[in-house]
C-alpha cells in the first residue's frame, strides 16, 4: 500500500513547486547545459519539445539517497529517521528516500578485491549513493525506465532530514558490508570483536552505540547467537581481545588489511589499515604468512602472532626498528 496524496507527478507539478526538471531519455538527459544551476525548462517549452520525455529532477538543493543493492533494507529501519519521499521502481521498490538540502555526492563502493562477495548482485560491488547538487539528477515518478513505471511509494513532502544524514548513511553502507562479508558459525564472534574494537578505537562512537551496532549487524546477519554479541561495546577494551581488529576480520574474510580499512572509512577511521597493505600466506611446509608493513615484507612463521597487539609490535620493532 501507498501513500502519494499530493504527491508531484507532472513537469508542471514540479516546476510549480520551483523545482528543475530535466528532459530525458530513460536516463539520459537530452539537453547538454543542465549541469548549469541557472538551467530551466518553461512549462511551455516542456509541452512544445518534451512531452513524452522522462522526468529528471535536478538535485540543486536537494539530496538523493539512491540505493542498488537490496541488503541496505536490512538496516534502514534501525539508523535512516523518517523521510517523506520514497519511490522506485517494480525491480527495485523504495529506492530512492529524498531530502532537501545539500551533502557532497559520494558513492559505497566495496573494494574490487571483495567483489567475489557480490557478483550475484544486479549492481555489483556498488551499494548505494549520496547524489546531490547540480551536476546530479534522478528520474522521479511518472518516468519509465527500462520499461518499469517510477512510481512513489510514499509521499507526505520532501524535508530536511533531522539528524546527521551523512553519518546515518554511512552507518548503513558500513552496515550492509559487514553483513555480506559475515562469516558462517565459528568465526563469528571474533568477527563482532574485531568490529567493535576499530570503532571503539578510531571513532568517536561511545559504549552504548557500539553495543547496538554490533547487536543489529549480528542480528539481521542471521548470527546463530546474536544474543552474545550485545555487549560487545562494552567489553571493546577487554585486554584479552583488545587486539582483535582489521587483521582479524581481514584473515577471516580472506583479503587485504587495505579492504577491510576502505570500509571503515565510510565512518571517519583514518589511516588505521594504511600502515599495513597486504598479507600473504604460504601453504608450504612448513606454512607461514608475509605481513606487508610501509613496503617492507615481513616473514611470520606462527598464525597467533598475527592475532596478537604486541607480538606484532615487536616484531615491527626488530624488522623496521619502527615503534
Amino acid at each position: 500500500m501507498t501513500f502519494s496524496n499530493g504527491s508531484p507527478k507532472t513537469p508542471k507539478d514540479w516546476l510549480d513547486k520551483q523545482f528543475s526538471i530535466i528532459p530525458c531519455k530513460n536516463k539520459v538527459p537530452v539537453v547538454t547545459n543542465w549541469q548549469k544551476e541557472n538551467f530551466k525548462v518553461a512549462i511551455e517549452q516542456w509541452t512544445k519539445l518534451y512531452k513524452n520525455h522522462n522526468i529528471g529532477l535536478l538535485l540543486l538543493g536537494l539530496i538523493d539517497f539512491d540505493i542498488d543493492n537490496h541488503f541496505i533494507n536490512r538496516f534502514l529501519g534501525r539508523y535512516l529517521k523518517t523521510c517523506g519521499a520514497i519511490y522506485g521502481r517494480k525491480s527495485n521498490p523504495e529506492s530512492h528516500y529524498l531530502f532537501l538540502g545539500e551533502l557532497k555526492s559520494f558513492k559505497y563502493v566495496m573494494p574490487k578485491e571483495l567483489e567475489s562477495y557480490c557478483k550475484d548482485f544486479p549492481h555489483g560491488n556498488t551499494l548505494c549513493e549520496i547524489r546531490s547538487g547540480s551536476g546530479h539528477q534522478s528520474i522521479v515518478p511518472s518516468s519509465v525506465v527500462e520499461g518499469e513505471d517510477v512510481v512513489w511509494s510514499f509521499f507526505a513532502n520532501i524535508n530536511s532530514y533531522d539528524g546527521d544524514l551523512k553519518a546515518d548513511i554511512s552507518k548503513i553502507a558500513l552496515s550492509t558490508a559487514l553483513s555480506i562479508l559475515y562469516p558462517a558459525k565459528g568465526s563469528q564472534d571474533n568477527y563482532c570483536t574485531a568490529v567493535a574494537g576499530i570503532l571503539a578505537k578510531h571513532t568517536p562512537m561511545n559504549e552504548t552505540d557500539i553495543n547496538v551496532f554490533v547487536h543489529n549487524l549480528a542480528v539481521c546477519s542471521n548470527d546463530s547467537e546474536p544474543h552474545q554479541r550485545m555487549a560487545k561495546g562494552t567489553s571493546a577494551k577487554n585486554p584479552a581481545t583488545k587486539s582483535l581488529g582489521m587483521p582479524t576480520i581481514a584473515k577471516i574474510v580472506g583479503c587485504t588489511v587495505k579492504s577491510i580499512a576502505d570500509i571503515f572509512s565510510w565512518v571517519g577511521v583514518k589511516d588505521s589499515g594504511s600502515s599495513f597493505t597486504a598479507l600473504r600466506c604460504y601453504t608450504t611446509e612448513p606454512k607461514y604468512w608475509q605481513l606487508e608493513y610501509k613496503g617492507k615484507w615481513i616473514t611470520i612463521m606462527d598464525s597467533s602472532i598475527l592475532l596478537s597487539y604486541t607480538k606484532i609490535s615487536i616484531l615491527i620493532l626488530e624488522n623496521c626498528y619502527k615503534v
